[in-house]
C-alpha cells in the first residue's frame, strides 16, 4: 500500500504499512536551490561556417518557501550588444546587429558598384593581313576599346569606353633592327623597308597612281569625265633606298565626253569642255528648261499612345510628305547649262498626318426610365494630337478626335416596362463625336 504524505506546518508525515508515522522537517525559508535561464537567440552562416548564438538571456533564481516548495525571483537580463562579433577568421567576421546579423567578408571582397577593375579589352576589331621580313601576321587597324566594371556582387561587366584606330608609319613589325614593316592608313596597306639584306637594284617595291577629273553638263545630260591620269612605279636601289618612275597621259583634244548625235560634249583640252548642239539649228535659247526633276521632302516621327482597344503603343515609326524638292538644267544660251533649285512646302497650318493612337476618351451616360436606373462607361474613341506644317517642317498642334463607333451605335438598351399606355424600353446610342442620345421604344 502506497505511503500517504502529509504536510502541515513546516512538517511532512509519512504513514505507511509496516512503518508507522515519520516527521520530515522542511528546510527553512528563503534557502537558494537554484538559477535558471530563459534564452533568445539567432542561427547564422557566414565565413564558411554556421551556429546558433544567444542575442538575450534572463536569469531567475529559486528559493525555499518554507513549506516544502519553493518560489523563484527575477535575476536581471543580458541583451547581447550590436557589433558583438559571433564567428570570426583571421578575413572574416559575422557580426549581431539588432536581432539580426551580417558578414563582413574581407577573404574575397567585392568590388564597389559601377567602379573599374582595372581590365580592358578590344571588340569589333579590324585587321590587316601583311607579310615581310620573313614573317607575317595580322594587324589590327581598328577597334572599340570596353573597360571592365564591378557590379557590386562580386561579378563583372563590360562597356565601351573608346575607339582605337591605328596611327599612320604605326610600326607593325622590327626584325633585328634592320627590318620594318610599317602601317599606311591612308591606303589601309603596308610597306616593308628591308635593311638587313637590301633589295637588288631595280626591284620593283610599290605602285601608286591617280587620276583627274571634271563635272560636265550639255546636250541635256551630265557626268564625270577622267580627262588625265599619272602613275608612278617605286624600285629599290641597290643600297637599302628607291627611286621612282612614273607616267602621267590626257585625254587628246577633241575627245568626245558625249554624243547625242545631233548634239556632243567635247574636251578642248586643259580640263575645259564644250557644247557643240546642232539639234535645233543652233544653241537653246538662254533660260530654256532643259530637264527638270522632284522629288518628295519627308519627315520621320515617332509617337507614343493608345490603341482603340486601350493598349498602350511605344515609338510607332510614320514618315509623311512635307513639300517637294526640285532641281531644272537651264541653257545658257551658248551650248551649255546651269543648274537650279530649291524646295517647296506645303502650306503652314495643313495637317499632314494624324494619328491613329493617343489618349483614350470614356463616355459615362445614365438612364432612369419607368424601368430602373442605368448607367455605365465606354470607351468611345481617341483624342490624338495632328502633326500641322510650320515653316520647313511639321509640328505637333490641336487636338482631333477619333470616333471608335458610328452614329446609332447601340449601346444599351433597358428592359421593358408599362408605362400606362404601352410596353417601352429605353435604348442609348452613341453620337460621333463622343457624345450620346436616348430614344423610346414602343412595343
Amino acid at each position: 500500500m502506497l505511503n500517504a504524505l502529509f504536510r502541515n506546518n513546516g512538517w511532512v508525515i509519512s504513514a505507511g504499512k509496516g512503518l508507522g508515522s515519520v516527521l520530515f522537517p522542511c528546510p527553512p525559508a528563503d534557502v537558494f536551490l537554484r538559477t535558471q535561464q530563459a534564452t533568445n537567440g539567432i542561427s547564422w552562416s557566414g565565413c564558411g561556417n554556421y551556429g546558433y548564438s544567444d542575442t538575450s538571456i534572463a536569469n531567475y533564481n529559486y528559493y525555499t518557501d518554507g513549506n516544502c516548495g519553493e518560489y523563484s525571483t527575477f535575476g536581471g537580463t543580458w541583451n547581447r550588444p550590436d557589433g558583438d562579433v559571433l564567428y570570426s577568421t583571421d578575413c572574416c567576421s559575422v557580426i549581431y546587429s539588432n536581432g539580426s546579423y551580417y558578414v563582413n567578408d574581407n577573404c574575397n571582397p567585392c568590388g564597389e558598384a559601377n567602379t573599374l577593375t582595372g581590365n580592358t579589352r578590344y571588340a569589333n576589331e579590324s585587321f590587316l593581313y601583311w607579310e615581310g621580313c620573313n614573317s607575317s601576321g595580322n594587324f589590327r587597324t581598328s577597334a572599340t576599346i570596353e573597360s571592365e566594371y564591378n557590379d557590386g556582387y562580386c561579378g563583372t561587366y563590360w562597356e565601351q569606353t573608346g575607339t582605337f584606330t591605328a596611327e599612320d608609319n604605326s610600326q607593325i613589325y622590327n626584325r633585328d633592327g634592320c627590318c620594318y614593316v610599317y602601317y599606311r592608313q591612308y591606303y589601309n596597306s603596308y610597306e616593308v623597308y628591308d635593311n638587313c639584306g637590301c633589295p637588288s637594284s631595280g626591284t620593283f617595291l610599290r605602285s601608286e597612281g591617280g587620276s583627274n577629273t571634271f563635272d560636265w553638263s550639255g546636250c541635256g545630260n551630265s557626268g564625270s569625265f577622267a580627262y588625265s591620269s599619272w602613275n608612278t612605279n617605286y624600285y629599290a636601289d641597290g643600297n637599302c633606298g628607291e627611286y621612282a618612275t612614273g607616267d602621267s597621259s590626257e585625254q587628246p583634244s577633241g575627245t568626245v565626253i558625249y554624243d547625242g548625235g545631233c548634239c556632243q560634249v567635247v574636251y578642248n583640252g586643259s580640263g575645259s569642255y564644250s557644247v557643240n548642239d546642232n539639234c535645233g539649228g543652233g544653241y537653246p535659247p538662254a533660260g530654256t528648261v532643259l530637264n527638270s526633276s522632284s522629288s518628295p521632302l519627308t519627315q520621320s516621327i515617332y509617337y507614343s499612345g493608345n490603341d482603340m482597344d486601350g493598349y498602350y503603343l511605344d515609338n510607332q515609326y510614320a514618315s509623311f510628305d512635307i513639300g517637294n524638292s526640285w532641281s531644272e538644267e537651264i541653257a545658257d544660251g551658248m551650248g551649255g547649262s546651269y543648274f537650279t533649285g530649291g524646295s517647296n512646302y506645303i502650306s503652314d497650318g495643313t495637317t499632314v498626318f494624324t494619328p491613329s493612337i493617343g489618349s483614350v476618351r470614356l463616355l459615362d451616360w445614365y438612364v432612369n426610365d419607368g424601368g430602373g436606373s442605368y448607367s455605365g462607361q465606354l470607351q468611345v474613341g481617341l483624342d490624338v494630337t495632328p502633326w500641322v506644317m510650320s515653316g520647313s517642317g511639321a509640328v505637333q498642334s490641336g487636338t482631333s478626335f477619333l470616333d471608335k463607333f458610328s452614329s446609332g451605335y447601340i449601346i444599351f438598351e433597358s428592359n421593358e416596362y408599362w408605362n400606362g399606355d404601352a410596353n417601352v424600353k429605353t435604348r442609348v446610342e452613341y453620337q460621333s463625336g463622343g457624345g450620346y442620345i436616348t430614344t423610346t421604344i414602343t412595343f
